[in-house]
């Protein structure tokens, strides 16, 4: 049938990557709205369920994806993945300082003026402090979990102490970029080192599994939210992300191939886009939200104000990156850069006979960049959502016609 088709083998990973930017972008207009004065409550406590699926979920996606990540030279993943990532965290940074700089009435995301400081894009390479942390934290993780390749099990369970340490509060740095990388370290190893299993897994939910993960989230989420001490216990963060990407993704394989999610399963394909343009008309909305005099005041319970500024901030972001010229590579890396030197022929002595014209060369096949779909790279935004994704220290194409990137690519 043309829609199982079309949902393919992958599509429970762009439902699951469609549903997490959708949290993102909730989760940022809420933080904007919720210091506007119009009526929107903090999030408080409930923040925590907003952290322990979009974030956790891009990361382990991206490491499922990039399943050739430890067999790869170096060179190729500089290239493949690591260097688009790291082009779209500069060129995104200097947009967003040139539209906070145009616009000094407009709140920015990460510490207060953070937008408008000149000095702070030198250190966007080092320790980024803007939603753009994500893009850092992919490539950083990337780098590492390559330079450990020889060391799976050891890498499994280092990032696992590790980001149970990070998420627990026992270990931080005091860089946000650096603590958010540590605290999703862990599903973007487990992705790359066990991404057939995480697979088969996903393969095998039932609706009744499903249900008994999702009865194991309630029950870590009322521990959490009740006993806010629990949440230094290192590894408690860690299993309830387990537990709702366990729902999350199995829900997602069950309902990936019906016909009413296939809008959530282009989102999902178009997650880095959208990643990385909200920002925008989230702030803008914010704005024109303050304007109306009717929200000053309104008890606290603007979330249907929250919901409309995500939708609609969802639809421009979309809009906008497909309008934007290919020629500006504001959403692809430029080829020029991913061009490699030919290499050198070998030496073949002249009394070695030649090898039957029917053998084929066994070269293996293209690396895909591992990132938010693209040239460019994404897991996802993706966009594992988080231990902390706030907007003020982020915790947490193409012309007309043209395909769009997404958060995540697969290997092929």
């Amino acid at each position: 049938m043309a829609e199982g088709a079309t949902a393919g083998r992958h599509g429970w990973v762009d439902l699951a990557k469609g549903v997490a930017i959708i949290m993102v972008v909730a989760y940022h207009a809420l933080l904007f709205l919720e210091t506007a004065d119009v009526g929107v409550a903090p999030l408080g406590r409930a923040r925590l369920a907003l952290e322990l699926y979009p974030m956790p979920a891009f990361f382990l996606l991206a490491g499922v994806m990039q399943r050739r990540l430890v067999t790869t030279r170096w060179a190729q993943v500089w290239q493949r993945r690591v260097l688009p990532l790291v082009y779209l965290l500069v060129v995104w940074s200097l947009v967003r300082f040139a539209f906070f700089t145009a616009l000094p009435m407009v709140r920015s995301d990460g510490p207060p003026r953070s937008g408008r400081d000149a000095s702070r894009l030198l250190l966007v390479l080092v320790a980024p402090d803007s939603i753009y942390w994500f893009l850092w934290a992919l490539a950083a993780v990337t780098v590492l979990t390559w330079l450990l390749r020889r060391h799976p099990v050891a890498s499994v369970v280092g990032a696992v102490l590790v980001s149970g340490a990070v998420t627990s509060g026992l270990v931080v740095t005091g860089v946000f970029a650096w603590d958010r990388a540590l605290a999703f370290l862990a599903p973007y190893v487990v992705g790359v080192h066990a991404g057939p299993w995480v697979v088969r897994a996903v393969a095998a939910m039932t609706w009744r599994r499903v249900a008994l993960a999702g009865g194991v989230v309630l029950l870590v989420l009322a521990a959490l939210v009740a006993v806010p001490l629990t949440r230094r216990v290192p590894g408690a963060a860690l299993l309830g992300q387990a537990a709702v990407l366990a729902a999350a993704l199995g829900a997602a394989h069950l309902l990936g191939e019906r016909r009413w999610t296939r809008p959530l399963r282009d989102l999902g394909r178009r997650s880095l886009p959208v990643y990385l343009v909200h920002l925008y008309p989230v702030a803008l909305l914010t704005i024109a939200a303050r304007q109306v005099p009717a929200l000053h005041g309104t008890p606290a319970r603007g979330m249907p104000l929250v919901a409309l500024v995500t939708v609609l901030s969802l639809l421009a972001s979309l809009l906008v990156a497909q309008v934007l010229p290919t020629r500006w590579r504001l959403l692809q890396l430029p080829a020029s850069l991913l061009r490699s030197r030919p290499a050198a022929r070998p030496h073949v002595p002249a009394d070695v006979p030649a090898a039957p014209a029917d053998v084929q060369a066994d070269v293996p096949a293209d690396v895909q960049a591992d990132v938010p779909a693209a040239p460019a790279a994404v897991p996802a935004v993706h966009v594992d959502v988080p231990a902390d994704v706030p907007v003020d220290a982020p915790r947490a194409p193409a012309t007309a016609g043209a395909p769009v990137p997404e958060l995540q690519t697969e290997d092929r």
